[in-house]
């Protein structure tokens, strides 16, 4: 007597908490004016069970694949179970003595133990259009037997059938067909007991219909947890298929491409890299589980630990960096990056490396002289250019442009802002002349420890859909700690004029006794022998050349460029 006081204390409290809670929701419904909200999870939370064809075509296509190959697993099971039964009483029926285990449950076993043995027979040629074909009459046989018994067996054969019902849902093809079964079948069950004598209570209506509501709902739950199943199966395939393209496509053009995970150690051995840096290092071991920054310089280092860990919103980054091979050496190379996430929502990093060969800048001796015309010319340019952009040379990310600048990319119809867009955004060029190749050349020809600093000078090359000149010089900033590099558009005519200046200047401090001749030789030093004309300056560029002589008076007439691209 306890127990029932106690059992229905705690059968109110639930009572009184589920109340609660629904009266929480309506009002909260109510007082932010969310109907529209209510009604739209109740409208999706239903769409599924009304439209059997809602949803992703290769999703639904994958999940009735899965229902095919369950139909076959359950089939085996169902056929274990049907077969021990039958043993048990097929000596009863033999003799026609009635036995205790339910006969009304005999027909429908002996069709279903059939049923079964022919989709086992059959599993190769199963596809999903023979889903609702199949769940039909095994969901018949769940209903027959409550035909066959009686009035008093009609409660116990409810619960007997409630597990079969619920596997056989699970691969009805369409959702609304489980539903309909199931409905049908707790009807008939309600149907037959109320054709008794007896008076029907409210217990057994809220049974069947408890039953019938905790088949629906278990089933339709479990439906959708194996379509989320097959959903995040086919995201991480797809996934999968795009980071090896990926891969293959920076193999391409870099020497090595690895995958690190958030503390930047390497997922998987990588050949690539090991040929890299481990020649002939065979007894070395693989590389799984290395730190990526090892294998780099220890100033770069922290640098690049920062520009891999940035949150870049999955951009792909490019940086320079110089790591160090078996024998000590020093490697300068190129990174590309960009961040991922993995199966279990890691954040990982896939680096591509590729070794920078300087083959395309000719080579300087850095005991030559200073050319003072050069650097009078550039200078000057520097100094008036309105057309210029300054960027982190180790991030390519764009600091400051000027209104020139702002005023020539918006001629050429494109954005005004260029806040948060690096080098790589301004062009959509790939080519070896496009903005973005040539200003990785110029980066790459930089040399730090050079004893006097470089201007770069790089011809025709491709921005905003034009062929522009420019100018590169580099800094090293001490507010942001980092190497910045600035850019200056600038024409033919711009060069030649600040060179004739600069070289009428310097005759002026060399013959400052006679005027006359002064202006005559500023006329025509530029194509006397020895003398500096446009051309020549230009010959030094990609895509120029000067005969031997020809530079031989140039260093004659000590007028050497700095670096031409």
């Amino acid at each position: 007597m306890e127990w029932n006081r106690v059992g229905f204390a705690l059968i109110l409290l639930l009572e009184v908490f589920g109340a609660l809670a629904i009266i929480v929701n309506l009002v909260f419904f109510l007082w932010h004016k969310r109907w529209r909200s209510l009604l739209d999870r109740i409208r999706k939370g239903l769409k599924p069970l009304i439209f059997a064809k809602d949803g992703d075509p290769a999703v639904l296509e994958k999940f009735h694949w899965i229902q095919c190959r369950l139909i076959v697993q359950g089939s085996k099971v169902f056929l274990c179970a049907l077969f021990l039964r039958m043993v048990a009483i097929q000596q009863a029926m033999y003799n026609g003595e009635p036995h205790s285990l339910q006969p009304s449950l005999d027909v429908s076993n002996i069709l279903s133990a059939y049923i079964c043995s022919l989709t086992i027979l059959s599993k190769d040629y199963w596809t999903p259009k023979l889903l609702n074909l199949w769940f039909i009459p095994m969901h018949f046989t769940c209903l027959l037997p409550l035909l066959l018994a009686d009035v008093n067996e009609v409660r116990d054969v409810a619960y007997i059938i409630l597990l079969p019902s619920f596997m056989i849902g699970l691969c009805s093809k369409a959702a609304w067909l489980f539903v309909v079964g199931n409905v049908a079948t707790f009807a008939t069950a309600a149907y037959r007991v109320a054709q008794s004598n007896e008076s029907v209570s409210m217990t057994d209506i809220l049974s069947y219909v408890a039953s019938c509501f905790l088949v629906i709902g278990v089933v339709h739950a479990i439906r959708m947890q194996m379509m989320q199943n097959v959903k995040m199966g086919l995201r991480l395939k797809v996934r999968t298929i795009d980071l090896e393209a990926v891969s293959a496509l920076l193999l391409g053009f870099c020497d090595a491409v690895v995958e690190t995970d958030e503390k930047l150690h390497l997922t998987e051995d990588s050949r690539q890299l090991s040929t890299m840096l481990l020649q002939g290092q065979r007894g070395r071991g693989d590389l799984d589980g290395s730190d990526l920054l090892s294998f780099f310089c220890i100033e770069d280092r922290e640098h690049i630990r920062r520009s891999l860990k940035a949150n870049n919103n999955n951009t792909t980054m490019a940086l320079n960096a110089r790591m160090l091979d078996s024998l000590g050496n020093t490697l300068r190379v190129e990174l590309l990056h960009i961040q991922f996430s993995n199966s279990d929502g890691e954040l990982c990093h896939l680096v591509g490396m590729r070794e920078f060969q300087d083959v395309g800048v000719p080579q300087v001796d850095d005991c030559r002289s200073p050319n003072l015309l050069w650097d009078q010319a550039v200078q000057e340019i520097l100094r008036k250019a309105d057309t210029s952009l300054m960027f982190d040379a180790s991030t390519f990310d764009i600091l400051t442009v000027s209104d020139g600048f702002q005023l020539f990319s918006q001629a050429n119809g494109l954005e005004e802002c260029f806040e948060g867009l690096s080098v790589f955004n301004l062009c959509t060029e790939t080519g070896p002349q496009s903005f973005t190749c040539r200003m990785q050349d110029a980066v790459n020809a930089f040399d730090e420890t050079a004893s006097c600093q470089d201007v770069i000078f790089l011809r025709k090359v491709e921005l905003f859909g034009q062929e522009v000149d420019l100018v590169v010089s580099f800094q090293q900033d001490s507010v942001l700690n980092t190497l910045v590099g600035n850019v200056v558009i600038i024409s033919d005519s711009d060069l030649q004029s600040e060179m004739l200046l600069a070289y009428q200047s310097q005759a002026m401090r060399r013959f400052p006794s006679n005027n006359s001749s002064i202006g005559q030789l500023a006329t025509t030093a530029p194509t006397q022998s020895g003398g500096l004309t446009p051309s020549m300056v230009m010959g030094h560029s990609i895509g120029g050349s000067r005969s031997q002589p020809q530079r031989n008076q140039l260093r004659g007439s000590a007028v050497v460029p700095r670096v031409t691209l």
